[in-house]
């Protein structure tokens, strides 16, 4: 483990274990004060001194709770870089990234604040480690002997979704494929002249600021890919189907000339139900006292989460690029038509999608990472006259 990681891990222990004591606290008094409301009517005022130093009591104890934890999360971080060896990351594997592709949706932006190790920027990744967006390095990373010579190379985007890496784009592929690490970008690779590049992202920050940290990162795709970029196509999946668009809506000509296209696989654009719900939730839970806990719990995610209570607008995508979406619904095409509105379980179906959406069945949410329906799809898109 590096020093920074246990400095982190020790940190962000402090913090939740400080969380949860604060949650305690505020359901504590939550609870109390309707109990003595209560006791107070039915005894004429009698119990206020006893109400009183209840809650005087309750209010030391947590402050002393608070601020141990506190201290003590403190004490770790810094005393943990001295008490491990300055080896390779611990936290390399794709279980442990998967891990922090979690954390990272959940509380992302306060990592990013904090200026953690934790907190995922956003880069180009190969085999697992960053890739430098300089043409050294994309040379190093994607560079053939002969790409100069063969001309501009055809790109293809994929962008992760909330709480996911690049690693999520294998999902169930022995299942689906027959063999591990099967994915759209790997088959594509072996399959067509398209040139996979996978990208990472703190899905945890709010989208604006994703989008813009996409649109530098592919503006320098472009510019120092070896041989050049001929066309380029994003492809997104759920939140990083709407980093993309917005990153289209506000980016610079420059590089957005050279796109063809973005596919959107999931993606809510007109915001998610699940976050509509968390914030009816953190409000009723906090109006009735007994629920605070849970009010408090919902309110700690991050606002790349909250961001999608309502519709996501972007501004209009360049004339000579092609919007194309993707969409799941839980129920089997036997059902009735009308049936199928319900969605992925996590993403709706609009009541009037466009003409560029095509709507799969029998899938959940997580199901069109790694479909071999949604593969067909995108290759009949990428390459349509192969179609």
């Amino acid at each position: 483990m590096t020093p920074d990681e246990a400095r982190d891990l020790a940190r962000l222990g402090g913090r939740a274990a400080t969380g949860v004591a604060g949650l305690v606290e505020h359901t504590h008094h939550g609870v109390t004060e309707r109990v003595y409301r209560a006791v107070g009517v039915l005894t004429g005022g009698a119990s206020r001194p006893v109400h009183v130093l209840h809650d005087l009591a309750a209010r030391h104890t947590f402050f002393w709770v608070r601020h141990g934890l506190g201290a003590a999360g403190w004490l770790a971080a810094a005393l943990s870089p001295y008490a491990v060896r300055d080896g390779e990351s611990a936290l390399a594997g794709v279980r442990a990234q998967s891990a922090l592709g979690i954390v990272n949706g959940v509380t992302g932006h306060r990592l990013a604040e904090d200026g953690s190790s934790l907190a995922f920027r956003m880069s180009l990744r190969v085999d697992g480690r960053d890739v430098a967006p300089t043409p050294d390095g994309l040379a190093a990373a994607y560079g053939t002997g002969d790409a100069a010579k063969t001309g501009p190379a055809r790109v293809v985007v994929f962008l992760h979704g909330l709480v996911e890496t690049e690693h999520s784009w294998r999902f169930r592929s022995r299942q689906r494929w027959g063999q591990a690490g099967t994915s759209y970008a790997s088959l594509l690779e072996q399959e067509t002249d398209w040139r996979p590049v996978q990208v990472r992202y703190n899905s945890g920050e709010p989208i604006a600021a994703n989008a813009e940290a996409l649109g530098t990162l592919l503006g320098d795709l472009v510019r120092g890919f070896p041989g050049g970029v001929g066309e380029l196509v994003v492809v997104g999946h759920s939140m990083g189907g709407l980093v993309a668009l917005h990153a289209l809506g506000h980016g610079d000509p420059a590089w957005t000339r050279v796109v063809r296209a973005v596919v959107t696989i999931g993606s809510p654009r007109e915001g998610a139900p699940l976050e509509r719900f968390a914030v009816l939730a953190e409000e009723v839970a906090e109006a009735s006292g007994y629920g605070r806990w849970f009010g408090g719990l919902v309110g700690m995610r991050s606002d790349g989460i909250r961001d999608l209570r309502h519709p996501v607008a972007h501004p209009p995508l360049p004339p000579w690029v092609q919007e194309y979406a993707v969409l799941a619904t839980l129920t089997p095409d036997s059902w009735h038509p009308a049936v199928p509105r319900v969605g992925d379980g996590l993403v709706p179906v609009p009541a009037d999608p466009s003409e560029h959406t095509v709507l799969v069945a029998g899938m959940h949410h997580l199901d069109l990472l790694n479909h071999p329906a949604v593969y067909a799809q995108l290759r009949a898109w990428l390459d349509p006259e192969s179609a």
